[in-house]
């Protein structure tokens, strides 16, 4: 998904996107991040601490994406592609 959020955000150049466009990156980013932060810190309170804050980003990346399909940057398909393979991925 990072993947795919880089590629439609690069067709978004209008100088006044630029916060919305760092927003979803950052967002998706933050994702596998934290993820990978967690194992790595292997300790029960530490790797739960960082499960509990993927919900938060999860839910940030849905804010943005929404603002950018209500501002018509993004398809309403793209926009329902994006949200399917989060949801997918999200019961993973």
């Amino acid at each position: 998904m990072v993947a795919e959020i880089y590629k439609i955000t690069r067709d978004i150049l209008e100088e006044e996107l630029y916060e919305l466009i760092n927003q979803l990156r950052r967002s998706i980013v933050s994702i596998p991040s934290n993820k990978a932060e967690g194992v790595v810190r292997n300790h029960g309170k530490d790797f739960i601490h960082y499960l509990y804050i993927l919900p938060g980003s999860d839910m940030e990346l849905d804010a943005q994406l929404r603002i950018a399909r209500n501002l018509h940057f993004l398809s309403a398909y793209v926009f329902h592609e994006i949200k399917e393979q989060n949801f997918s991925k999200g019961k993973m």
